[in-house]
């Protein structure tokens, strides 16, 4: 076996980092993406800047969103969903054209007598030649067309996420004590707990997947009997949101205990502070030090959380794929007396 306390430094942030991005992701996913509805507005300004006139935007408020296979998804009165798929696009546009004059071979026709934003019609116009006027293909030309749409969108919608994620990560490492600095320099300093605590994380991490499509994460927890103690979806990085139905507020407090106790128990870390005091001395080294000192301290802890914010909002599947590799590494060129007891 490959024994390096940097490796095992390594494989012991990973998991942190690992085991943080799921909290993130439960207080992004309760919070960010309930409370302020993110996602649903980020979904909102994708669909009315499908097309840069603004007769397009006045469309969408005044007629396109007000399809009833657009209102069937909507859980109040002209609130949008968070997700809109490709198949409710496509009925709108049927509805807007006439359903009457939807058919097979005249679909230029009805696009052309059809009543629509100038840019929006020559696209369908487009779609629908390049279709043959083939029902069938052209609506496939029209789902690609809308997910190629939100697809970029969700570029616009990750570069605004991305700044809400560094700074709830910064909260929780700090609500937390999640201090790259101190956990890194509390594990080097006692090297046989930390190959204790990182032969702990190995033999785990069998019981932890990670499942990744295109757009969501799904993470499942089991225990030691195969219980499934967490499954969590996400998808952060996305303007629309394919995963199931959201989680209550209460699930996502379970699930965060269950996940912050799991950290704990695995990685010998008790998170947070044990009282104010404790909180006082981490932060600014309560003590009679002097001024600078003082600042050193606090500098010093800032620089420690915002290291694990910025790793944090990396995201799970990203810790946890660093996670896999080194513990591989790690396991590489066991020693002779292992291998014959393993035969």
């Amino acid at each position: 076996m490959f024994n390096s306390p940097i490796l095992d430094l390594i494989i012991l942030l990973a998991f942190t980092y690992f085991m943080g991005s799921l909290l993130l992701s439960t207080i992004n996913e309760s919070i960010a993406n309930g409370f302020f509805r993110l996602r649903q507005n980020g979904l909102k300004n994708a669909m009315e800047l499908l097309f840069l006139n603004p007769e397009w935007k006045t469309f969408v408020q005044e007629k396109f969103i007000q399809s009833p296979h657009m209102q069937s998804l909507m859980k109040e009165k002209d609130k949008y969903p968070a997700y809109i798929p490709a198949n409710n696009f496509v009925l709108t546009v049927i509805q807007l054209l006439g359903s009457q004059n939807y058919i097979q071979g005249k679909l230029q026709e009805a696009i052309a007598k059809a009543t629509l934003p100038a840019d929006f019609k020559q696209v369908l116009l487009d779609v629908a030649a390049k279709a043959d006027n083939k029902l069938v293909d052209f609506e496939k030309g029209l789902s690609q067309f809308y997910n190629d749409a939100m697809e970029r969108a969700g570029g616009w919608y990750k570069i605004r996420i991305r700044r809400i994620l560094l700074l709830l990560g910064f909260i929780l490492a700090a609500a937390l004590n999640l201090d790259t600095i101190k956990i890194a320099s509390d594990a080097l300093h006692n090297k046989q707990q930390l190959k204790e605590t990182v032969d702990k994380i190995a033999a785990n991490l069998a019981n932890i997947q990670v499942n990744k499509d295109s757009l969501t994460t799904t993470v499942t927890i089991k225990d030691a009997k195969g219980k499934v103690m967490v499954s969590q979806k996400s998808s952060l990085d996305t303007v629309v949101d394919r995963t199931a139905k959201s989680k209550s507020t209460k699930t996502s407090i379970e699930n965060f205990h269950t996940i912050q106790l799991m950290y704990e128990n695995t990685s010998s870390i008790s998170l947070g502070y044990k009282d104010i005091a404790e909180a006082k001395q981490q932060w600014i080294e309560y003590s009679d030090v002097e001024f600078l000192g003082r600042l050193g301290t606090f500098l010093k802890k800032v620089l420690g959380i915002l290291i694990t914010a910025f790793a944090l909002q990396l995201g799970s599947n990203y810790w946890f794929d660093i996670l896999n590799k080194a513990v591989n590494i790690r396991g590489v060129g066991k020693k002779p007396e292992e291998s014959v007891k393993e035969k």
